[in-house]
């Protein structure tokens, strides 16, 4: 859930755990010279994705309801068998 707000929240951590922020133990783009030189863009680009999925369509779980989540080594990530239901909204602004 929240553990990289938990991470920046220690003392002396505030800047470390930012998603596009580097270091040995977030390797996700990479470190160093090395580092993805887009990964400020990807992140922006992420959060414009999210926002229009939002904003376009309702979002909530089946019947079934939430599932736990499942582990893939060090991640924690949804339930892949999860289903969800999607409806577009009906919208008086043209996005």
């Amino acid at each position: 859930g929240s553990r990289f707000l938990k991470m920046r929240e220690q003392p002396g951590q505030e800047n470390r755990w930012q998603f596009a922020t580097t270091s040995p133990e977030h390797l996700i783009f990479g470190h160093g010279k090395h580092a993805c030189p887009g990964r400020f863009f990807a992140g922006n680009e992420i959060k414009v994705v999210l926002i229009y999925l939002l904003m376009k369509y309702d979002w909530k779980f089946t019947s079934e309801g939430r599932k736990e989540d499942v582990a893939f080594g060090q991640e924690l990530d949804t339930d892949p068998t999860a289903k969800a239901m999607i409806k577009k909204r009906k919208l008086d602004i043209v996005l």
